[in-house]
């Protein structure tokens, strides 16, 4: 579950930079571990100032954090701190976001956006309790549904995806065999757009020269 980062500062969502930098100032001093020697607790909360702080004022990651955030929201989900990850829950975060994905207009979606999301449920941590628990099966779905919840990226996005997703699968294995076929569909397809319309000029040209020679 995404954390809400405004929350953890004690700020509205449409806070700007002067606030960010003030609340964290004020709750740094309040949680700093200078201040409470070896409490597991307020450091912890020290840390997840520091944590929604470095998010927020940093352009690019904030940039992420809020199309994270934009999907977590739209799928109905609260945001909140963090939940223990295990091979079941990443499921069904994946699951969650294709019954999503599947109820909006494919030639509508946020491309960029769904990636970095994709690529937050797919993170190192995440990625690492995949191989830990080596269950294969729930490997083998989330598989399968991360390349179904991204048939519209392009050939870029999908072989960035498709870079993580390597990071689960056996060489010679089913879902190897998956991957190259979306990665391969999506090189057609981005050669066909590229080439679709010199080709349809060529072809036009072609059949006027036929319909020329033919009435003389």
């Amino acid at each position: 579950m995404l954390k809400d980062y405004y929350k953890i500062l004690e700020l509205p969502p449409n806070a700007g930079l002067v606030d960010i930098k003030k609340s964290f100032r004020k709750l740094a001093m309040r949680y700093h571990p200078d201040k409470h020697g070896e409490d597991e607790v307020a450091g912890a909360q020290f840390m997840e100032v520091q944590e929604a702080y470095d998010t927020l004022t940093d352009p690019e990651k904030k940039e992420i954090y809020l199309q994270q955030r934009w999907y977590e929201q739209s799928m109905g989900r609260k945001l909140s701190g963090s939940m223990p990850l295990t091979s079941v829950s990443i499921l069904q975060d994946v699951i969650r976001l294709n019954k999503y994905i599947s109820g909006l207009d494919v030639f509508r979606i946020d491309n960029e956006g769904l990636l970095h999301y994709q690529l937050q449920l797919l993170s190192r941590d995440a990625i690492a309790i995949l191989k830990s628990e080596e269950q294969v099966d729930i490997i083998k779905e989330i598989v399968r549904l991360s390349i179904d919840n991204c048939k519209s990226f392009h050939l870029n996005q999908a072989t960035r995806l498709a870079i993580k997703l390597q990071e689960l699968i056996k060489t010679g294995s089913d879902e190897e065999k998956q991957l190259e076929a979306f990665i391969a569909k999506r090189s057609q397809d981005e050669f066909w757009q590229k080439w679709k319309i010199p080709v349809f000029i060529i072809v036009t040209m072609l059949l006027c020269y036929l319909i020329y020679k033919s009435a003389n």
